[in-house]
């Protein structure tokens, strides 16, 4: 090892006391991989500014005695005597290669750590996805059959007021309706019937009711009259402000 890589070498063990004979790195020991191999960036970065002040000295000092020969020379001076035994151009070259050294190994440490990050990341994002797919059996049935009874309900309305080649369209479009809804409102905490309605209402369906007289969801919901169902009592208009007193549906109930 050259002196200046020695000095280097010696001012690095000087800046953390955990780095000893042979590079190792006992404050390290027992501390997690991704945090020793931050910790040794660190060092390597502080070596970098070591060996970059020691060429920026070596340049300061080639320009000064350079400076100093010139003027000796307009004066007709003798030159000044170099260094005993000093090459600048040597020591310049050993500092050049000791920094070359070390953002070589910085680069390759760094590399490894976003290499070791990235893959955790990716196997904290796979845990999370089989978590998801594997959480509740339970929900994802749950969802599936609230799904099944909107198809129902609003099939039966689609066929109750639609001819069968309007209705193939309005199918497709209460697929991508329910979809939508799926992703954007909420899907599992809303009464069936209010889904059921607001899907009807894009389709532009006015359905009745009666259609649904014998599914549980709508006999729970007229016993019940949870928020937002069809079956809930909505708040009458004034008869001044609409000249009726509102008229009921073909079933009693007030249009939604």
């Amino acid at each position: 090892m050259t002196s200046t890589e020695t000095s280097l070498a010696s001012d690095s063990a000087q800046a953390d006391p955990g780095l000893g004979e042979g590079g190792s790195c006992a404050r390290g020991a027992g501390s997690p991989g991704s945090g020793r191999a931050a910790w040794r960036l660190e060092i390597l970065e502080e070596l970098v500014e070591i060996g970059m002040g020691a060429a920026r000295q070596l340049r300061d000092q080639m320009g000064q005695e350079a400076e100093a020969r010139i003027e000796a020379r307009q004066l007709g001076s003798p030159a000044p005597a170099e260094a005993a035994g000093f090459d600048y151009g040597m020591a310049f070259e050993r500092v050049s290669r000791a920094l070359r050294r070390t953002l070589a190994l910085h680069d390759k440490f760094e590399t490894e750590l976003n290499a070791r990050n990235e893959r955790t990341a990716a196997e904290a994002a796979a845990q999370q996805a089989t978590a998801a797919k594997t959480a509740s059996p339970v929900e994802d049935r749950d969802r599936s059959q609230r799904r099944h009874k909107v198809i129902r309900a609003v099939e039966r309305a689609i066929d109750d007021e639609a001819d069968e080649l309007e209705g193939s369209d309005l199918w497709d479009e209460m697929q991508e309706r329910l979809d939508d809804y799926e992703r954007f409102e909420d899907f599992d905490n809303d009464p069936v019937g209010k889904i059921v309605m607001h899907i009807c209402r894009d389709l532009k369906l006015t359905p009745d009711l009666s259609l649904w007289d014998d599914e549980p969801w709508a006999l729970e919901e007229a016993e019940l009259k949870p928020p937002g169902s069809p079956f809930a009592p909505k708040p009458r208009r004034s008869a001044k402000k609409s000249g009726t007193a509102g008229a009921p549906g073909r079933n009693g109930h007030d249009p939604p």
